[in-house]
């Protein structure tokens, strides 16, 4: 909503997607029961599908919103470059026990 405001988006433009992210969060319960009622592979698949959408979702606004704002500001840049390195390795490390 904040960020609609800032650009003024248009009113009908900024309600479409306002009622689009409301709707996403019951879609998502509706999905996941869905999901839940399967069985064998076909659970397995669609289970591993969601968890790489959540993980590509976090990834997107760890890179490109945050960041992208953190980098702007003046000074530090290898410390900041040397500890977004570091958190990825560290949960590269992690994923090879998950």
């Amino acid at each position: 909503g904040v960020s609609l405001a800032r650009r003024a988006a248009p009113g009908t433009r900024t309600s479409a997607l306002l009622a689009l992210f409301a709707a996403a969060t019951p879609v998502g319960i509706v999905a996941g029961t869905a999901v839940g009622a399967l069985e064998g592979p076909t659970r397995l698949a669609c289970e591993a599908t969601f968890l790489s959408l959540t993980a590509g979702t976090f990834a997107y606004v760890a890179t490109l919103d945050i960041l992208r704002e953190e980098f702007h500001e003046p000074g530090g840049r290898f410390a900041k470059w040397l500890w977004v390195t570091a958190g990825a390795g560290v949960m590269a490390l992690l994923a090879l026990w998950a």
